[in-house]
């Protein structure tokens, strides 16, 4: 469905002159066709099924990358990530060497550089640095707390 709907990538995806593109493309119709075959589709693993097919996932043409998430994993699973860190993190490098073993690139979402050096010994090439909800958060409660003391001081 998401990649070119032409004789020689066979796929679904039509020329975009749909509402939800914003208007019609001004691109001529098979560039576009090369610019969606360019797109990487990263699919997510999140829940106890999909791990349960992993292989068969990881098989199927056109999966470029995969993504572990261990909290919608976790409580497919019915439990607490807090409570099952080690199951959940042998899951997700299950994933992990499924997906090389197939030839499909594992990315790893980490909080720090330095939580790249576990998944990179694993093989992982691709990160995703911070969770933008983290990063709201930790900015908004800095900086509110910056605004908070400047505002108590106007009295």
């Amino acid at each position: 469905m998401l990649k070119p709907e032409t004789p020689e990538w066979g796929g679904m995806f039509g020329f975009p002159n749909r509402r939800f593109i914003g208007t019609q493309s001004h691109m001529p119709q098979m560039d576009h066709a090369h610019r969606l075959e360019q797109v990487v589709l990263c699919f997510m693993i999140e829940k106890a099924e999909a791990m349960e097919h992993i292989e068969e996932i990881c098989q199927v043409p056109g999966v470029d990358m995969v993504q572990f998430g261990p909290s919608d994993y976790s409580m497919s699973r019915g439990w607490n990530a807090a409570e099952h860190r080690e199951e959940t993190r042998a899951a997700e490098r299950k994933m992990i060497e499924t997906a090389l073993r197939y030839g499909v690139a594992p990315r790893c979402e980490i909080q720090f550089p330095e939580d790249a050096q576990y998944y990179a010994q694993l093989g992982v090439r691709h990160f995703c640095l911070g969770d933008q909800f983290q990063v709201l958060n930790k900015f908004w409660t800095v900086e509110g707390s910056k605004m908070r003391t400047f505002a108590d001081g106007l009295g």
